[in-house]
């Protein structure tokens, strides 16, 4: 997701300092899909294990 930043970074040949870094990461946040947002925001944590209802003990009824 970061390549087209980096790349940017080497074509210009120059250091950013970190207020430019930050920039150029919230314009490429900016245009990211939704997904691709969700994976930068649970970087180095553990994804939440997902249940599936047929696995579930309690199972609610609508009454009649």
């Amino acid at each position: 997701m970061f390549k087209p930043l980096i790349e940017e970074l080497q074509d210009l040949g120059e250091p950013l300092d970190r207020e430019e870094f930050v920039d150029a990461t919230n314009r490429l946040y900016q245009v990211l899909n939704q997904n691709d947002k969700n994976l930068i925001l649970r970087f180095g944590k553990k994804q939440k294990e997902t249940y599936i209802a047929e696995q579930c003990t309690f199972k609610p009824a609508i009454n009649p």
